[in-house]
Parts: structure tokens; sequence; C-alpha cells
């Protein structure tokens, strides 16, 4: 707390100052309340400082304390003790809202915290805030996750969620294509959505110019021809002149592999065209209303609208 600066003493006022000058009534009076009401509000400050420290570090300590596994690395039965654990934590937290949101907000940034709660603490942040800053945050959190750790198809309906709410999740969908192997199964349609399919249900709802370069970029550095693939039959699938031309590239690639599935894509690309912004903008948004629901249906009515959208857009 920064200290007031004292009063003078009585006898020292006036020593190398003018005459004194009569104060108008009530100032020294109204100039002493005012002292004691910032000395009242700085106190009030420390108080509220110290107790929101307090809180956060009664809640690092938990996230600490709960949080110190990997769920892969421990058996089927230590999963179910541990999640006694975090539940009971989740319920701490959400009895006491107004307590706990900031600090777990702060925990959140805290990268350095173990990678299984930046997941789970990224949907306990979802059960107690509907703001877009709070999404962004939550998901800023969750991408840094081991996907080891997570239920594929939630992780998938997350960044779906994410997606559809507009944000970037370039780098979540990506994150799925960086590991040996990824399938969510849905268990609602049975579906199983494999590397490929969980793109489209990750990044074709937002922005174009947001994932185009990137994913192009990754292929340019991908290794091997399934990976390859994936990314290609993607780039099919947003329907722009930038991935058509790399299709086409491709078509001529040394890897006999990549090059017979470019070399069908090309094939699919050859459509009459014209150039219909217009309609092409509002099949865009039917594509990310189709997509907000994981299914096979969803998947049967985006091939149908991406052999429309493919007509309307043309790159001479």
């Amino acid at each position: 707390m920064v200290a007031l600066p004292m009063k003078p003493l009585p006898h020292m006022q006036n020593r190398f100052t003018l005459p004194h000058v009569r104060e108008p009534y009530g100032k020294h009076h109204n100039s002493s309340r005012k002292i004691m009401q910032i000395k009242y509000l700085l106190i009030l400050i420390v108080v509220v400082s110290y107790a929101r420290a307090s809180m956060g570090q009664s809640l690092h300590n938990d996230v600490q304390k709960i949080y110190n596994f990997e769920p892969h690395k421990i058996s089927k039965e230590q999963q179910e003790q541990k999640g006694k654990l975090l539940d009971a934590f989740w319920e701490k937290v959400q009895k006491e809202k107004e307590k706990y949101l900031e600090p777990l907000r702060v925990e959140l940034r805290d990268t350095t915290n173990p990678s299984f709660f930046l997941y789970d603490g990224g949907h306990l942040l979802l059960s107690l805030s509907k703001s877009k800053e709070d999404y962004q945050l939550a998901l800023d959190a969750m991408t840094k996750c081991d996907l080891r750790d997570i239920d594929p198809a939630d992780y998938l309906q997350t960044m779906n969620f994410f997606a559809e709410n507009d944000l970037n999740t370039t780098a979540a969908a990506l994150k799925i294509i960086a590991v040996d192997s990824f399938s969510a199964f849905i268990p609602l349609h049975a579906l199983a959505v494999d590397k490929g399919l969980a793109l489209l249900f990750i990044l074709l709802p937002i922005n174009t110019d947001l994932y185009l370069k990137t994913v192009i970029d990754q292929l340019s550095s991908a290794k091997d021809a399934a990976t390859r693939k994936y990314l290609l039959s993607f780039l099919l699938y947003t329907c722009t002149c930038e991935g058509d031309a790399v299709i086409l590239k491709y078509s001529t690639d040394k890897d006999p592999e990549v090059r017979e599935f470019a070399i069908h894509e090309v094939e699919l690309n050859h459509v009459s065209r014209s150039a219909n912004r217009q309609l092409y903008q509002d099949l865009v948004k039917k594509r990310k209303e189709i997509l907000s629901r994981i299914s096979d249906e969803a998947l049967d009515e985006l091939d149908e609208l991406s052999k429309t959208l493919k007509k309307q857009y043309d790159c001479k």
C-alpha cells in the first residue's frame, strides 16, 4: 500500500511560505474527511486483492494436485479414482462461480499447467461462461492438450462447436493431422470420423482465409502419402481456386499413390462454371449450417452442395 504524505507539523507550516491566508470555512474539515475516505478505499483494495490472490493460489494448488497425471498413462481403475476428484473440483468451482471464475481464467492462460487440465478446465470454463472472450480462451487452452488423453469424439464435437461460433480452429484441426491415428465414433449416427472427415467439420465452417494457406503449407511439408491424401481431399471440399491449383500440381507428383489420387480429384473439378459470387456466398453459409451436425446425413448433404458450389466460381 502506498503511504499517504504526512501533514506538516503545526509550528513548521508557515516557515519559508507566504503569510498565512485563512482558508474558506469547512475546507480543512472536508480535506480530512477526504483523506480518511482515501485511506479506507486503499485498505479495501488491499483486502480485496489479497482475497483474490488467496483464491487464485488455492485454485492453482488444486490444479497442481488434482491434475498431476496423464490419463493415457494410468489404468482404467486409476482413471475412475481420478474422475471422482475431477467431479469434486468441478462442483467446487461451479458452486462458487463468482469466486473462482477469474482464477480459472488465470490458470487456463498458464501453459505450464498439466495439459489435461487445459482441456478439462476449458470445458469447465464453457460451463460457466458464454462470452466470446471465454470461448477463445477455452479454445487456446484446449488446443494444447495431448490427444492421447482425450476422447476423439469429444475433441471433434468441441472443436466443431468453436468453428460454428466463428473461432479460428486451424491449429486444433492440424493437431489431428500431426498424430499417428485419429478416429472419432459418433454413436448416435454409428459414424466413424477419420482425419480427413474431421477436417471438414472443424475447418470448413470458418472463413477460408483463416486456414487455406496453412493447410497448403502443411501439405507441402507432409512426408507420408496418407497425410497428403487427407489434405488433398480436404482442399477439394474447400471449393477454392487456390485449392484446385494445388490439386492440379500434385497430379504430376513423384509418388504414384498421391499422383493417382490427385488425378482423380482433377477429374472431379472438371465442371461447367460461372462466376456467381452471390450464390457462392449463399452456399458457403449453407455449408456451415450443414456441418453443425456431425452425421453421415450431413456428409451426404455436403457432397451434393459441393458439386453445386464448384459451378459457382471460375478460376480463369
